[in-house]
């Protein structure tokens, strides 16, 4: 059984655009010009017909990556 331990390469391996299935929500995973990496979050209402972006500071410790609200 392979296990994931080396998670060295995140986010940068993960950087640019995934889209969801159903379109809701479509992510993005992007480094600023301040070095710091961020998830970009874009959701559709269909039902009031608008879109709104959510954004996410993504950061490491010892223990690896986590998210937390920008």
């Amino acid at each position: 059984m392979e296990e994931y331990q080396n998670n060295q390469g995140f986010p940068t391996e993960w950087l640019g655009a995934w889209e969801s299935v159903n379109g809701n929500p479509d992510l993005y995973i992007f480094q600023g010009y301040d070095g710091k990496y961020y998830l970009l979050a874009y959701s559709y209402d269909k039902e009031c017909e608008r879109g709104s972006f959510s954004c996410y500071n993504i950061d490491s410790d010892e223990e690896g990556w986590y998210i937390r609200a920008h």
